[in-house]
């Protein structure tokens, strides 16, 4: 698969966080994808699979656990980062869940977002993964 054929999918509802990571991604040659509520995530588990997702923990509707139940009812298959503002006990006990249900949980990008560690993880992902 070429890096131009994989897709990454950001959840998150803050519209600041998909553009900037969007643009770090495109620049790896992800194509991007946003979803912004669990409607969203839904109608994303139908499309082309992604190569990579991140989630953030707190939307605005949903959050910690419900979300986690959630995602991993929708079968994704794609390795998942997840993006929290929370301490790192609460970011452990919901990859651990995850982890349980069947998501593969790879990691934790904590806000504020360190923009060099996100590059970081699409170079080695792109020429890895």
């Amino acid at each position: 698969m070429s890096t131009a054929q994989k897709r990454l999918l950001i959840v998150d509802d803050d519209p600041r966080v998909c553009r900037l990571v969007g643009r770090l991604a495109e620049r790896h040659g992800f194509a991007v994808s946003h979803a912004r509520s669990l409607s969203d995530i839904e109608g994303a588990s139908k499309e082309a699979p992604p190569a990579l997702i991140l989630l953030d923990l707190n939307l605005d509707e949903i959050g910690g656990a419900d979300l986690i139940e959630s995602v991993a009812r929708l079968g994704f298959l794609a390795p998942i980062y997840l993006l929290t503002g929370a301490d790192a006990q609460a970011a452990n006990a919901a990859a651990i869940l995850g982890r349980t249900l069947g998501l593969r949980i790879e990691g934790t990008l904590h806000k504020p977002l360190d923009t060099d560690r996100i590059l970081r993880l699409f170079a080695s992902f792109v020429d890895g993964g």
